[in-house]
C-alpha cells in the first residue's frame, strides 16, 4: 500500500470545516500517510478566529475539508465574487466578512447575482438615496448595489425588449422587503428620468409614488414582528412593473403567495399579529374606537398570546396614519377604507367569543361580545351564533342540524376569522391591481417583476408552511442552477473551452418529488377523506428507498425527510389534511351573504364544490410564476442576516454560512468547482507558475499576451494535465480545483528546488566576488609601487600628452569657427535672394489691385448709367401713367356711362374700381341698375380687386420698412399702416350685401289669393333693394379708395425718406417710385 502525500504537513496552518462552527482555523498536530480519508488531526486555534468555538477538541479531516491558511486572506476584498482566482466556500466567507467589516454589504457574483448584508443601520453613506443619481447616470466609480441590479436589468429591457425579472430571497431578518422597496424606488426614480416632457414625467412620477406607496399597506396587513424580526412579511409577492416602449414607467400588476393565516389568530411567545391590528387600536381616535367596539391591545385574545403589545423604535399611531395616506394615494375611497378596518375590529371581537356546554351542543358566553361583531360585521346576532355553534350534515339525502361541542365551535371562528381577513387581504391587492394596472389603458411593451418570498426554512418542527415554502424555494433555485450553468458554459464557449466535461448536481429530481408526489398524493388523500397517517405511508411506499431525494427515520413515525439542496429537512405529517383543506364551514359563507354591508357581503368567493385544495392551487400558481421568470433575463438578490442578535457591526460565521448554504449561494460555487472553477488570466498564471516552465528550453521572460499564451500551454504541457483537468482559453487558463491544487504542489516543490539551486549558487557568487576584491587589491598595490618608481617619467609623458591634446583642440576650434564663417555668409547670400523674390512678387500684386480697382470703378460708372438711364425711363413711364390719370378724372365728370367692362362666363374683364364707380353713379342718376346677378359679380371683382390692392402695398410697405430699419438706421417706424380687413371694414354695413357675398337672396313667392295691389307693392320693395344695393357698392369702392389713398401716402412718407439719405443709389427702381410720384401730383394738384 502507498503511502499518502498531501497539500498540508503537520504544523501547518488551516481553515478546516467544523460541524457546529462551520470554517474555522487550525493547526494541523499530525497527518497519517496511511488514511488518506481522516488522514489529517486538526486543533482549532482560538486566538485565530473572531467568533467562540463550541469545541476544542481535535478533529480527524479528510483532505477535502481542509483549505490553506495565509495573512493575504485577511485582505481579500472583490466586487464580484468572481474574479478571485479560486472559488471557494473559505474564501467568499473571508471576503464577505471583511467587505462588511468596512460597512461595504453589497457584493456581486457575476452580472447578475448580488449578495446583500443587513447592516442594520441605514446611516452608510453610499446606500442613502442621495446617491442614487450616479447610479442612474452609470459612474464608473460605484460600488456594487441593490441599485446595479436593477439598474442593470433596466438598461437590457430597454436595449434588447426582453422583459427582466428580480428576484429577492432570504431568511426572515435578511432585509428582502427593505431591499424590493430599494428596488422599485430605484426603478422610478430611473424611468421617470429619461424623458424631457414634463407631461410624461409628471405621470410617471405620480404613478410610482402610488406603486412605492403600496408598500406601507401591505407591510401593514402582511407583516408582522417575529423573534428574528420586527417588520417580517409573513406572505410572498411578485410585483410586475410595466414600462412603455421607451422605458417610461407605466403602472404595476401584483401576485401574493401563502399568506400566514394562522397568525390572524395566535402568536408565539415575543412575537405579535399582523400590524394592522395594533396600528388600528393606536391610530384611531376615540369616537372611531366606539364606533370599531375597541379598546387596548391586551383586551383581544388573538393578539396577545405573544405578550408583546409594542416594538422598539415603532410608532404604531404614526404608521396607522401613513397607512390611511397611503390608502388614499393608492386610490381606495373613504367608505372602502371604512369597510376594511370594520373587518379588522370584526375580527378582533369575534376571537373573544368563548363557548359553553349546553346540552350536546354549546353557545356563546359572552353576549355583549357577540352583539359587537355582529354589529360589525352588519348581521343577525342569532345567525351568526347560530353558525358557530352549529352546521347542516347530511344524513342520507336529509340535512339535519347538528350541534357543536364548544372545541368544535372554536375551530369554526379560528376558521371564520381567519378566512375574512384573508379575504380582505387579497381585495386589497385586487384593488391596487384594479387602480395601479396599466394593461386596460395602454400598451405595455416590457415589464421587470420583482419576486420577494420566504427563503429557505428548516426548524426543529417543520410543518406543511414549511414544505410550501421550501417547495418554492427548490424551485426557484432550479431555475437559478439551470440558468448559472448555462452561463458558466457559455462562457466557456466564449473562451473556446470543450464544456462537455461540466456538469452540475441537478435538483428536477427532487422538484418533481414534491410537485408530482407530496403534492398529488395529499391532494388524493384530501378527497378520499384519508388520515394525515395515510398520507405519510403512500409516499413512504412511492419514494422511499427509492429516491435519494427522500428518506425515512424509523424512529420517528410523524416524519419524513426530504434532501433538498440546501440540505436535509424533516417533516412532521401532523394537521396537514385539515391544513391542506382549508375549508369553511358552509353556513358561514353563506352568513356573509346576508350581510348588510355590500362590501362584507360580495368578500367571501364561492368556489364551489371543485375547489382545489391549499396545495393544488400553489403549485398552479408557482407553475404560473416559474413560467413568467423562465421567460424573463432572471437577475438574483440573496439577502443575508449577519448575526441573529439583529444589532450593526456583527457577524456570524456560522449564521452566514448556513444562509449562504439555503440561498443557493454555495450551490453557485458548487457549480463552479465542480467546472473549471479556477480561471486566470494569462499573465496572472504565467507569473505565479513560470517556476515550472524554467525547465523547458524558452527561459526568456514572458512580455507579450501571445508570448504568455504559449508559456501557459508549455507549463500545463510539461505538467500532464489533460483536457478534463485544464483547458487553455483565449483570454485565460481554465482548470479543475483539484487540479489546481496539484499545481499549487508542484510550484511549492519547484520553488523548494530552486531555493536550493539559488543558495548554492548564492555561496558561489560571494566566494566569486570575494576573490575578485582580494585581486583587485593586489593590482592596486603593483599600479602604486610602479607609480612611485617612475613617478618622473609619468609626469613628463603626462606633460606631453596635455601639450599634445592643447594644439589639436586649437586646430579644430580654428577649423570650426572658418566653417560657421562660410555658412553665415552663404546664409545671408540666400537671405537676400528670397527677399528680392519677394520683393518683386509683392510689386506685381499691387499692380493687380490698382487694375482690378479701375476695372471695379468703370463698372460703377457703367452701372450708375444703366440706373440714371433707367430712371430717366421711369420719370417718362409715370408721366405717361399721370396723364392718363388726369384723362380719368376729367372723364368721371361725363354725365354719361363709362362702362369698358363687360362679362365673360362670369368673369369681369377690363374692370377697374374708378370706372366702376363712375358707371354706378351714371346709372343711378339715370336709374339704369345693376341687376341681382350683375351686383353680385360686381361685389366679387370689387373685393378681389381691393384684396389685390392692399397685398401689395402691404408688400411693398413691409419691404421699404424693414429696409428702411435694418440699413437706414434702426428706429421703429408707425405700426398698423393697414388694417388687417384690407379696406373691407365698411363693407358689412349692408346686410342685403352680406347676403349677396354669403348666400343667395330669397325673394318668396307670390301668393296667387294676394291681391294685385299686394304685387305691386312687393316689386316696388324688390326695386328698392335693388337701388340700396347699388348704392352700397359704391360706398364700398369709395371706402376701398380712401384706404388705398392712405397707405400709398404712408409708403410715399418712407420713400421721401429713403430719397433725401445717402443711401438713395442703393435703391433699385420698381413700382413704389412710380406711386411715390402720383401721390405727390395729387397733393400738388389738391
Amino acid at each position: 500500500m502507498s503511502s499518502f502525500k498531501g497539500l498540508f504537513k503537520a504544523g501547518q496552518t488551516v481553515y478546516f470545516y467544523h460541524p457546529q462552527d462551520s470554517w474555522i482555523v487550525g493547526v494541523i498536530e499530525s497527518v497519517d500517510p496511511n488514511n488518506k480519508k481522516g488522514a489529517y488531526l486538526v486543533k482549532p486555534n482560538p486566538s485565530l478566529n473572531s467568533d467562540p468555538i463550541s469545541n476544542e477538541n481535535p478533529l480527524l479531516l479528510d483532505e477535502d475539508l481542509l483549505f490553506p491558511y495565509s495573512d493575504d486572506l485577511q485582505k481579500l476584498d472583490h466586487n464580484d465574487l468572481l474574479a478571485m482566482s479560486e472559488l471557494h466556500e473559505v474564501t467568499l466567507l473571508t471576503c464577505l466578512r471583511n467587505r462588511f467589516k468596512k460597512d461595504v454589504i453589497y457584493t456581486m457574483i457575476g452580472g447578475v447575482l448580488a449578495v446583500a448584508m443587513n447592516p442594520f443601520k441605514w446611516t452608510i453613506p453610499y446606500v442613502q438615496d442621495d446617491k442614487m443619481d450616479l447610479y442612474i447616470n452609470q459612474s464608473k466609480t460605484v460600488m456594487p448595489h441593490a441599485w446595479s441590479i436593477a439598474d442593470n436589468a433596466y438598461r437590457i429591457m430597454t436595449e434588447t425588449k426582453q422583459n427582466q425579472s428580480i428576484l429577492i430571497s432570504g431568511e426572515s431578518g435578511a432585509g428582502k422587503t427593505e431591499g424590493c422597496k430599494t428596488v422599485i424606488k430605484y426603478l422610478s426614480k430611473l424611468s421617470c428620468s429619461i424623458t424631457n416632457d414634463e407631461k410624461i414625467r409628471e405621470r410617471a412620477s405620480k404613478i410610482a409614488l402610488k406603486i412605492q406607496e403600496c408598500s406601507p399597506i401591505l407591510e401593514s396587513f402582511g407583516n408582522a414582528k417575529t423573534q428574528r424580526n420586527d417588520n417580517s412579511s409573513r406572505f410572498g409577492k411578485f410585483i410586475i412593473m410595466q414600462f412603455d416602449k421607451d422605458g417610461v414607467i407605466l403602472g404595476a400588476f401584483m401576485y401574493n403567495y401563502l399568506l400566514e393565516k394562522s397568525r390572524v389568530i395566535s402568536q408565539s411567545t415575543g412575537e405579535r399579529g399582523y400590524h394592522i391590528f395594533y396600528q388600528l387600536l393606536a391610530g384611531c381616535d376615540a369616537k372611531k374606537k366606539q364606533e370599531l367596539f375597541l379598546t387596548k391591545p391586551e383586551d383581544y385574545a388573538c393578539i396577545n398570546g405573544g405578550k408583546c403589545f409594542k416594538v422598539d423604535g415603532v410608532d404604531d399611531a404614526k404608521e396607522f396614519q401613513e397607512v390611511v395616506k397611503a390608502m388614499n394615494i393608492v386610490g381606495l375611497s373613504q367608505e372602502e377604507q371604512d369597510s376594511i378596518f370594520r373587518i379588522v375590529a370584526a375580527v378582533l371581537n369575534l376571537q373573544n367569543l368563548k363557548f359553553k356546554p349546553k346540552g350536546d351542543a354549546s353557545e356563546i358566553e359572552n353576549r355583549t361580545v357577540l352583539n359587537n361583531a355582529s354589529s360589525l360585521l352588519k348581521l343577525e346576532a342569532a345567525s351568526l351564533e347560530k353558525a358557530l355553534t352549529s352546521m347542516y350534515v347530511t344524513a342520507g339525502k336529509d340535512l339535519i342540524l347538528k350541534g357543536l361541542s364548544p372545541a368544535k365551535a372554536c375551530d369554526a371562528r379560528d376558521a371564520f376569522s381567519k378566512a375574512l381577513y384573508d379575504a380582505t387581504f387579497n381585495w386589497i391587492i385586487r384593488k391596487i391591481n384594479q387602480n395601479l394596472d396599466a394593461s386596460k389603458d395602454h400598451k405595455v411593451d416590457n415589464f421587470i417583476g420583482l419576486l420577494d418570498i420566504y427563503g429557505f426554512e428548516a426548524f426543529q418542527k417543520n410543518s406543511f408552511e414549511q414544505l410550501c415554502i421550501n417547495y418554492a424555494n427548490e424551485a426557484l433555485q432550479g431555475v437559478y442552477n439551470n440558468y448559472t450553468f448555462k452561463r458558466d458554459v457559455e462562457e466557456c464557449k466564449q473562451e473556446g473551452i470543450d464544456a462537455t466535461a461540466v456538469t452540475f448536481n441537478d435538483n428536477v429530481e427532487c422538484i418533481e418529488l414534491i410537485q408530482k408526489g407530496v403534492v398529488n398524493s395529499i391532494t388524493d388523500c384530501c378527497k378520499s377523506n384519508s388520515t394525515d397517517f395515510d398520507f405519510l405511508d403512500n409516499i413512504k411506499k412511492l419514494y422511499f428507498k427509492k429516491s435519494k431525494f427522500f428518506d425515512a427515520s424509523p424512529l420517528k413515525k410523524e416524519e419524513f425527510i426530504l434532501k433538498h439542496y440546501a440540505g436535509d429537512v424533516a417533516y412532521d405529517v401532523n394537521g396537514w389534511i385539515e391544513k391542506n383543506k382549508d375549508t369553511l364551514n358552509n353556513d358561514l359563507f353563506k352568513l356573509t351573504k346576508t350581510s348588510k354591508c355590500s362590501f362584507i357581503s360580495a368578500l367571501l368567493e364561492d368556489n364551489g364544490s371543485a375547489k382545489d385544495t391549499v396545495a393544488e392551487s400553489f403549485r398552479k400558481q408557482l407553475n404560473v410564476l416559474l413560467s413568467t421568470i423562465n421567460s424573463t433575463r432572471p437577475h438574483y438578490i440573496r439577502c443575508i442576516k449577519p448575526h441573529p442578535a439583529k444589532k450593526p457591526n456583527m457577524f456570524s460565521t456560522t449564521e452566514v454560512m448556513n444562509q449562504l448554504r439555503s440561498s443557493g449561494v454555495l450551490e453557485t460555487v458548487k457549480i463552479r468547482r465542480e467546472g473549471y472553477s479556477v480561471r486566470m488570466p494569462f499573465d496572472q498564471f504565467y507569473h505565479r507558475f513560470k517556476v515550472i516552465h524554467l525547465q523547458s528550453s524558452s527561459r526568456k521572460d514572458c512580455k507579450t499576451i501571445d508570448e504568455m499564451k504559449k508559456a501557459c500551454e508549455e507549463i500545463i504541457a510539461q505538467v500532464g494535465f489533460d483536457k478534463v483537468k485544464a483547458q487553455i482559453g483565449n483570454t485565460k487558463v481554465f482548470m479543475r480545483h483539484y487540479a489546481y491544487s496539484d499545481l499549487e504542489v508542484i510550484r511549492g516543490q519547484k520553488l523548494i528546488q530552486y531555493a536550493t539551486i539559488i543558495q548554492s549558487s548564492l555561496r558561489s557568487l560571494k566566494s566569486k566576488r570575494e576573490l575578485t576584491h582580494l585581486k583587485n587589491l593586489k593590482r592596486q598595490e603593483e599600479e602604486r609601487i610602479y607609480y612611485e618608481k617612475h613617478k618622473e617619467e609619468i609626469e613628463r609623458k603626462r606633460r606631453e600628452e596635455e601639450e599634445r591634446m592643447r594644439i589639436e583642440r586649437e586646430r579644430i576650434e580654428r577649423e570650426e569657427a572658418e566653417r560657421k564663417r562660410l555658412e553665415e555668409i552663404k546664409r545671408q547670400e540666400e537671405e537676400r535672394i528670397a527677399r528680392e523674390k519677394r520683393e518683386r512678387e509683392e510689386l506685381i500684386m499691387r499692380e493687380q489691385i490698382k487694375l482690378n480697382k479701375l476695372k471695379e470703378i468703370q463698372m460703377k460708372k457703367i452701372e450708375e448709367l444703366k440706373r440714371i438711364e433707367a430712371e430717366k425711363e421711369e420719370r417718362e413711364r409715370i408721366k405717361r401713367e399721370l396723364a392718363h390719370f388726369e384723362n380719368g378724372k376729367t372723364l368721371a365728370e361725363e354725365p354719361t356711362s363709362v362702362r369698358i367692362w363687360r362679362v365673360d362666363d362670369g368673369k369681369i374683364v377690363g374692370f377697374s374700381l374708378s370706372e366702376a364707380r363712375k358707371d354706378l353713379l351714371y346709372r343711378i342718376r339715370t336709374d339704369q341698375l345693376y341687376t341681382l346677378e350683375e351686383c353680385k359679380i360686381l361685389i366679387k371683382e370689387v373685393v378681389r380687386v381691393m384684396k389685390n390692392d392692399a397685398e401689395r402695398d402691404f408688400k411693398n410697405l413691409l419691404f421699404l420698412s424693414k429696409f428702411r430699419t435694418e440699413v437706414l438706421y434702426p428706429k421703429p417706424i408707425v405700426s398698423n399702416y393697414i388694417p388687417e380687413s384690407h379696406g373691407l371694414d365698411g363693407f358689412f354695413d349692408s346686410p342685403e350685401i352680406k347676403k349677396l357675398i354669403y348666400g343667395k337672396v330669397v325673394i318668396k313667392a307670390i301668393d296667387p289669393s294676394n291681391t294685385k295691389e299686394s304685387i305691386l307693392v312687393a316689386k316696388e320693395k324688390l326695386k328698392l333693394l335693388v337701388l340700396n344695393i347699388n348704392k352700397n357698392i359704391v360706398k364700398l369702392i369709395d371706402h376701398a379708395l380712401i384706404q388705398r389713398k392712405e397707405r400709398l401716402l404712408i409708403i410715399a412718407t418712407i420713400l421721401e425718406e429713403l430719397e433725401t439719405s445717402s443711401i438713395k443709389k442703393y435703391l433699385h427702381p420698381n413700382e413704389l417710385l412710380v406711386v411715390m410720384q402720383k401721390i405727390k401730383q395729387q397733393q400738388h394738384q389738391q
